[in-house]
């Protein structure tokens, strides 16, 4: 069947069999022939990225897979060569943008921002342990696999792993709504798990949030992968922080202001409120919170990470006693899922 563009495009998954039979071996040729037609990197046709990532689709759906919601983001690099990145979700950042793929994540940086490429990358392959033990437990919360692309016009492309099952907590707001308070205390745990970190690393991260963040619903798991280029070692000026943490932490524009842990753990508390479906703190009173909970994210943090972490340790006892584990019932990565 010989379809063009606007054809494929159209097609809902029940046309899926008018392409792929649902047989592997004959799948397996239809789609290498198509493929040799539509993919991106040789094919001149505005739509052939949309094309190409529809046939993907169509494919996983006549196999009976669940399929995510792909598109493919193409970039070229400095040589000229063009490569294409499998994408689920794309946000506009305060330094480029942020791409989310089914393998990977991917930051690119605009060229006013070389700046901070770099210092992304220096703080990536900075990371400081006690001992091997504190490198085991805090490695699970911190970005894995780095590489780096210069692109055209002066752009950074830099990508890690993203692991299975993990979604950006962004995306997870946008398509399961709030979370409820027993599971933003999660999320808060880990983030408050890098915060103790950092303070003993003496570094402020300053770009906490959900466009930063990955978690993993299922198993509860946190990571802090993105806005590294913003950090900065303790009692230093920032070169730069995103807008949302100057409007979180004002007192961070006046001049010769220098950075400490109550950067982070502040935007930590708003972050989690966020998650709750707060977007301030004068918003907590009618999410039901336990009271110890609801004090501790409004109370003011210090300047040690530690300390507050054992405060927020206190808090969840007093909230809810010996520890549990609390089941997500909402869709998890399964909001990247057509």
């Amino acid at each position: 069947m010989d379809l063009n563009a606007e054809q494929i495009l159209n097609m809902g998954l029940r046309d899926a069999s008018k392409i792929f039979s649902g047989d592997e071996k004959a799948d397996k040729k239809s789609f290498r022939t198509l493929a040799a037609r539509w993919h991106p990197d040789h094919c001149q046709d505005p739509k052939a990225a949309d094309v190409f990532a529809k046939l993907v689709t169509l494919r996983d759906a006549a196999r009976g897979e669940p399929s995510m919601l792909v598109t493919r983001y193409i970039f070229t690099k400095a040589d000229g060569r063009r490569q294409a990145m499998r994408t689920l979700s794309k946000h506009e950042t305060d330094i480029g943008t942020l791409l989310v793929g089914p393998i990977s994540v991917a930051q690119i940086f605009d060229a006013d921002l070389l700046d901070i490429a770099e210092a992304e990358l220096r703080n990536l392959s900075g990371f400081k342990f006690a001992d091997t033990k504190m490198e085991d437990q805090m490695r699970k919360f911190l970005p894995r696999n780095k590489s780096r692309v210069d692109l055209v016009d002066g752009k950074t492309l830099i990508t890690h792993s993203r692991q299975n099952g993990e979604v950006l907590l962004a995306d997870l707001l946008s398509g399961d709504g709030p979370m409820e308070p027993v599971h933003a205390a999660w999320l808060c745990s880990g983030l408050m798990n890098i915060a103790a970190w950092l303070t003993w690393a003496g570094k402020v991260h300053g770009a906490i949030g959900p466009d930063t963040v990955m978690v993993d619903p299922k198993t509860h798991a946190v990571r802090l992968v993105a806005g590294w280029g913003f950090a900065t070692d303790v009692g230093t000026r920032p070169v730069l922080l995103p807008n949302r943490s100057l409007q979180i932490a004002p007192q961070m524009a006046v001049k010769d202001m220098t950075a400490d842990p109550s950067l982070d753990l502040e935007l930590i508390r708003r972050t989690t409120c966020e998650a709750m479906g707060a977007a301030s703190l004068s918003q907590l009173s009618g999410l039901g919170l336990p009271e110890p909970i609801r004090n501790w994210l409004m109370l003011p943090p210090g300047k040690d990470g530690i300390a507050d972490y054992s405060k927020w340790q206190k808090a969840l006892t007093d909230a809810w006693g010996v520890r549990r584990f609390a089941k997500y019932t909402g869709n998890g990565a399964g909001v990247y899922a057509l």
